[in-house]
Formats: C-alpha cells, structure tokens, sequence
C-alpha cells in the first residue's frame, strides 16, 4: 500500500559525449530531494535538477571509449502522494561544521511536475 501511494521514479539519463550514445536507469523514490542554496522557489530548485553534470573518466558502453559524459535525472513517474526534502544542512569545509539555510523559499500553491518529466525533457 505505501508503494502504491508514495513512491515515484527517478529517470538517471546518460549521455556519452565522445559518440552521443545515451542510456537511461530507473530509480524508486519515496521522497524527492532538492537543493534550496541560492534558490528562492521550489521551481528553481527542480529545474536544477534537470541540468546536465559532466562525470569524467567513465567508459562508455557503447563505444568502450573512457570519455567524459553528461548526467542528469529527471521524473519518470509522479508518486499520488509527494514528500520534497529541501537540503538545508550544508557543510562549511572551511569550518567544518553544518550550515542551515534559513532564507525564503517559496512553494507553489499547485505544483506541475510535467516540465521535470521524462517525457518533457528528452
């Protein structure tokens, strides 16, 4: 029962950039975790989520190159109930001790996940 109301799915996208190959994992989630440093919305911090980051030295499947390649996740599917967890304890490596982040953060009163969606984002 609890699957069937709070877990989502992650899509995790790869891209190879040496030959273009690009593969797709699926991941279960039951909440969703968001950055909130230097974001004001809810919005903002889900379309972070969306950019591309570059992991270096990894060797693709497809070409059996060692490249450099693009990752990012995006939403397969929507969960009927969904749990945010905004990263508001960081890490001063300076200091070594946590941070809280403290400033506004706004929520939208109806939320649209579609343009954090596999499907708009391929």
């Amino acid at each position: 029962m609890l699957q069937d109301v709070f877990r989502g799915t992650s899509i995790n996208q790869q891209t190879c950039k040496s030959c273009g190959f690009t593969s797709f994992s699926k991941e279960h989630f039951y909440n969703l975790s968001v950055e909130v440093k230097n974001k004001t919305s809810l919005q903002q911090s889900l379309f972070k989520m969306l950019e591309f980051s570059e992991i270096n030295d990894y060797k693709c499947s497809n070409c059996l190159q060692t490249v450099d390649l693009l990752k990012r996740s995006v939403i397969g599917e929507t969960p009927n109930v969904l749990f945010v967890h905004l990263q508001r304890i960081l890490l001063n490596y300076d200091t070594f001790e946590s941070e809280k982040i403290n400033s506004k953060f706004d929520f939208p009163s109806i939320l649209n996940l579609r343009p954090y969606s596999l499907k708009a984002n391929l």
